[in-house]
């Protein structure tokens, strides 16, 4: 490759000279910079809408196109680069986000929209450390609740050669996560492509995470695989982890996480005996007393929900043995009315490390007739109704059933509840074709 310098002077190393500059800086492409962009609104009424400044991982190169690559917070944008006049511009909006989460339905809470950038190099009055210098025009946006509230701005770039080792962001929760429940990685700048991430627990093979985009450099990784109960895992790559500038990672810094303890196995005995299982409340136990079993003396209900959202989580490992093929559920639909409407969540299985096959038997708006009023309970109940839903791949010695509400973005209308019993896996025969 035939090295570019932006600007004709003494060559320089990576790190700077500790001497006086005397002439303006220079560098040999590719290389990599940590941006930090000064806004300023356009109008002082949207100043609010701006956080001060602006960070973000901003790489050059010539070979074999002259591009740029930006990122930072899980965003990676490639733009081709253009030179005029002794200066350089990026080709193209570049949308990156802000370093800040928000609630599932408003996933960043800022972006930056940068429709122009223009960068030179640092003359010998800039800050010190800077190498670059520039400046910028675009627009902000920032969701404020179900708002989302934007600002044209300009700003100041100054930049300096990234010497920054990259980190790895893992989506918060509190306390231990479900094995189900999604893991989000963020890297604080654009990586190499091809960069692999895993979860690691000792005792467990590496559940794999999926890069996105797949293709290019790579700055966001998520978990869907079934992972382990009771399990601590670190989140790390599958080999010595680099950014763009050749920065070493620090492997002390992993993130790490652990999951719910483990329930046990359910006993295929209609939920008669103890229950090793994961009820979130408001589901629970209910017997004949408070509702007619589906089957002996207790079932298990997850209750219509009184908000726009189902209510109640009911997690269980099952064992599978040679020959079964189908998990067995029997339901009633319940509904706080006469008319029964859908389900607003969903049913999944899934074998540990594969992702789960999800099952819908419930959609519409509106479900099946109810057939049973239990007035003391203000519930309306269905006829029974049997599910038989077939393994998922992967599934070797056990399958784990997920019964839980959908995060809803708006309303969807008002979840009816289900009552459940005789859980159980069992073999393919009696299915239809």
């Amino acid at each position: 490759m035939v090295a570019v310098v932006l600007v004709a002077s003494l060559p320089m190393a990576a790190c700077p000279s500790s001497g006086p500059a005397t002439e303006p800086t220079s560098w040999s492409q590719p290389a990599s910079f940590e941006a930090l962009v000064r806004l300023t609104a356009d109008r002082s009424e949207q100043r609010r809408v701006l956080m001060d400044e602006h960070r973000f991982t901003l790489r050059l190169e010539t070979q074999p196109v002259p591009r740029a690559v930006a990122g930072t917070f899980g965003t990676v944008v490639s733009l081709p680069l253009l030179q005029q006049s002794g200066t350089w511009r990026i080709d193209g909006p570049l949308r990156l986000a802000s370093g800040e989460t928000a609630a599932p339905c408003q996933p960043i809470t800022h972006t930056y929209r940068y429709e122009e950038l223009e960068l030179r190099p640092a003359a010998p009055a800039a800050e010190p450390g800077t190498d670059l210098v520039g400046t910028v025009m675009g627009r902000a946006e920032r969701v404020e609740g179900d708002a989302l509230v934007s600002a044209t701005f300009s700003g100041e770039l100054l930049a300096s050669l990234d010497r920054s080792p990259p980190r790895l962001l893992l989506n918060q929760l509190e306390g231990p996560r479900h094995p189900l429940d999604g893991v989000v990685v963020r890297a604080s700048e654009p990586l190499p492509a091809r960069t692999e991430l895993a979860l690691h627990a000792d005792g467990q093979n590496a559940v794999p995470l999926d890069a996105s985009p797949n293709d290019g450099e790579r700055a966001l990784w998520k978990g869907v695989r079934l992972m382990g109960f009771g399990r601590r895992y670190q989140v790390a790559p599958s080999e010595p982890l680099f950014d763009l500038a050749g920065n070493p990672a620090d492997p002390t810094e992993w993130p790490t996480f652990e999951t719910i303890a483990d329930p046990g196995v359910l006993a295929e005995d209609g939920f008669e005996a103890e229950l090793n299982a994961l009820v979130q409340a408001p589901a629970a136990l209910v017997s004949e007393g408070e509702l007619p079993p589906l089957a002996g003396q207790r079932s298990l209900l997850l209750p219509p929900a009184r908000a726009f959202r189902a209510e109640g989580r009911f997690t269980a490992r099952l064992a599978v043995t040679p020959g079964d093929g189908v998990v067995h559920v029997l339901i009633r639909m319940v509904a706080r009315g006469p008319m029964i409407g859908s389900y607003v969540g969903r049913i999944r299985l899934a074998a540990p490390g594969h992702p789960p096959t999800e099952h819908d038997p419930f959609s519409g708006p509106v479900g099946p007739p109810a057939v049973l009023e239990i007035p003391d309970a203000g519930l309306w109940l269905s006829a029974p109704i049997t599910l038989r839903l077939p393994l998922p791949p992967g599934t070797t010695d056990e399958v784990v059933l997920d019964i839980a509400p959908l995060v809803v973005c708006g309303l969807a209308g008002r979840s009816s509840g289900l009552l459940l019993d005789e859980i159980r896996v069992e073999p393919w025969h009696g299915l239809a074709d």
